[in-house]
């Protein structure tokens, strides 16, 4: 069982090998010919000065200072912070990890004996929470803060 969680380890180091750099990354180095090289790789020597001038008028328009570590602490950054940390608490205290750890154990004293149906039955019901929660957000639009 352990084994079958190796495939897309695998597939993902070996995919991550072939797979070039971000041009928009290797431009905001200074490493132009490079950046030219990936995204010949990425979209053709057609395309070439057509994303290499995206990245430039990209770059110019973004006037916003670099931000470090502290700066998540300022009054600018509080209210989105809070709300963030205050997220990722509720959701360790709400105990999903628990319900998904002895979710076989509840569905074998239900009458499920299949440990894989169990899970089954478990995942499909996170998906489908994910998947109304996520239309509801498009449906409604997200809150800026």
């Amino acid at each position: 069982m352990f084994g079958i969680s190796l495939i897309p380890s695998v597939l993902l180091a070996l995919g991550m090998a072939f797979s070039p750099e971000s041009p928009r990354w290797l431009d905001q180095q200074g490493r132009i010919s490079e950046a030219e090289t990936s995204i010949k790789r990425l979209y053709g020597k057609e395309r070439v000065a057509e994303v290499m001038g995206d990245l430039e008028d990209a770059s110019q328009g973004s006037s916003e200072p670099d931000a470090g570590w502290l700066d998540l602490f300022s009054s600018r950054y509080w209210k989105v912070v809070s709300i963030g940390a205050a997220m990722f608490l509720f959701q360790q205290l709400a105990g999903i990890n628990a319900v998904v750890y002895y979710s076989t154990a509840v569905f074998r004293s239900a009458g499920i004996t299949s440990d894989v149906a169990a899970s089954a039955l478990v995942g499909s019901a996170n998906v489908f929470g994910t998947m109304v929660a996520s239309s509801l957000m498009d449906k409604q639009g997200r809150i800026s803060c």
